[in-house]
C-alpha cells in the first residue's frame, strides 16, 4: 500500500509541480484521469495549467531517465515481496511494468527517434526498390511469353 501511495505521489508531482497533462500521465500509468484528479484534490492541491502534449512528451522524455530506476525498484520490491499474490499486487506489478515500457519508449531521445525513423524509411525504400525490380522482371517475362505464344 505504501508503494501505491508513493506511486500516486509521484504522479501528483508530475501533474501539480511539473504541469504535465493529467490525461497523458493517466494513460502512461494505466489509471483514470479521475483517479489522479481525486488524489490531487485530496492533497488540497490544484494542477498547474497543463502544457501542450508535445512539450509534455519532451519533458517526460527528460524525466524518464530519472524516473525509470525508481519505477524499476518499486516493481522489483513489489515482485520480491513475500506472501501471496493478491489481485491488487498483480495489478500494481502489471501497471508498473506497463509504465516502465512507456517511460522506456519516452527515454529514447528525439534524435534517436529521428535516426530510427530514417533507418526504417531507408529499409522500406530498399524493400520497395526490390519489389519494383521484381515486378519489372515478371512483366518482361510475361511479355516474352505472350510474344512467344503469339508467334507459335
Amino acid at each position: 500500500m505504501r508503494q501505491h501511495a508513493e506511486f500516486l505521489d509521484a504522479i501528483r508531482v508530475a501533474v501539480v509541480e511539473h504541469g504535465l497533462p493529467a490525461r497523458e500521465i493517466a494513460e502512461l500509468a494505466g489509471l483514470k484521469e479521475r483517479t489522479i484528479a481525486r488524489h490531487i484534490a485530496e492533497a488540497g492541491l490544484q494542477a498547474k495549467q497543463a502544457m501542450t502534449p508535445a512539450t509534455a512528451r519532451r519533458r517526460l522524455a527528460r524525466l524518464a531517465h530519472d524516473v525509470l530506476p525508481k519505477i524499476e525498484a518499486a516493481a522489483r520490491d513489489l515482485a520480491d515481496k513475500k506472501g501471496e499474490w493478491s489481485k491488487a499486487r498483480l495489478d500494481r506489478v502489471t501497471q508498473l511494468s506497463r509504465l516502465l515500457d512507456r517511460f522506456g519508449e519516452l527515454a529514447v531521445s528525439e534524435k534517436e527517434q529521428q535516426e530510427s525513423a530514417k533507418d526504417r524509411d531507408e529499409r522500406t525504400a530498399r524493400a520497395l526498390e526490390l519489389i519494383d525490380r521484381r515486378i519489372v522482371e515478371l512483366a518482361e517475362a510475361l511479355a516474352r511469353k505472350m510474344v512467344a505464344d503469339k508467334a507459335d
